[in-house]
């Protein structure tokens, strides 16, 4: 009886254990900086950063700089990074490039963050980033009205 209870352990015993132990043993590195987003190198906008993994889509998006150097920046990304995460990145990366954080306002779904420097105004909007679906981030930067003197001018 012994023998035959070794083999039931041996066939079925053993396997279970394992799928187990895969389910509920935690598998792979945890650097502890989970929903800590890295900036790409190379932006389309220098001063503007964009979390690594996010593609500019290109039908959607446009930009203008006149010659006095006034700019109009209107860029959609897509990714595949959590919203909030998103939304977390830009409320530390901005101040790294020198924008003021201005408003944050969240409704149906997606978060806009205004910033402001020198003469321009920068709205970041992050959207989708659903349990299915991907996150967006759109980048608008327009001429400023009421932004004040550029920094250089400020005492």
């Amino acid at each position: 009886m012994q023998t035959a209870n070794r083999k039931t352990w041996r066939r079925i015993g053993l396997p279970l254990a394992g799928l187990l132990f895969c389910l509920f043993v935690p598998v792979g590195c945890n650097t502890g900086q989970t929903g800590q987003l890295q900036a790409q190198s190379r932006t389309h906008v220098s001063d503007v950063p964009v979390p690594n993994g996010f593609n500019l889509v290109d039908k959607r998006s446009r930009s203008y700089r006149n010659q006095t150097g006034l700019r109009w920046v209107d860029y959609l990304y897509k990714g595949n990074e959590d919203k909030f995460d998103v939304v977390r990145f830009y409320e530390k990366q901005m101040i790294v490039f020198h924008w003021n954080p201005q408003t944050t306002q969240t409704a149906q779904g997606q978060t806009s963050q205004d910033f402001i420097k020198d003469h321009e105004h920068c709205r970041i909007t992050v959207s989708g980033g659903g349990a299915l679906s991907a996150t967006f981030v759109h980048i608008s930067v327009t001429p400023g009205t009421n932004v004040g003197p550029p920094a250089k001018a400020r005492k």
